[in-house]
Order: structure tokens, then sequence, then C-alpha cells
């Protein structure tokens, strides 16, 4: 039988680079691995967005 790890995909809703929730999503992916869980954190900054007004 296969162990179930749970899976997680962690953004921030900014792409500004000193962005506080930025650094919250990081430290989260990262509790996440040390508890034996897979986290991808994934930076907004590397897709092309329109920008929103």
């Amino acid at each position: 039988m296969a162990s179930s790890v749970a899976k997680v995909l962690v953004f921030a809703g900014s792409a500004r680079e000193g962005s506080l929730n930025k650094q919250l999503a990081k430290l989260a992916a990262r509790r996440i691995e040390a508890l034996g869980g897979k986290a991808t954190f994934s930076d907004l900054k590397a897709y092309p967005l329109p920008a929103v007004r």
C-alpha cells in the first residue's frame, strides 16, 4: 500500500520582490516540506500576467 503524501501548491498574490505575502508563502512551503509533505512554490512574477487596475 502506497503512503499518502500531501501535495500543496503555494503562491502569493503579489509579484513584488519584497512582498511580505511572498515571504510567508515561501515559509509555508518550507514548513510543509519539513513536516513530510510535498510543496511547490510558484512565483507569479515568472508568468506574463496582464496588469490589473
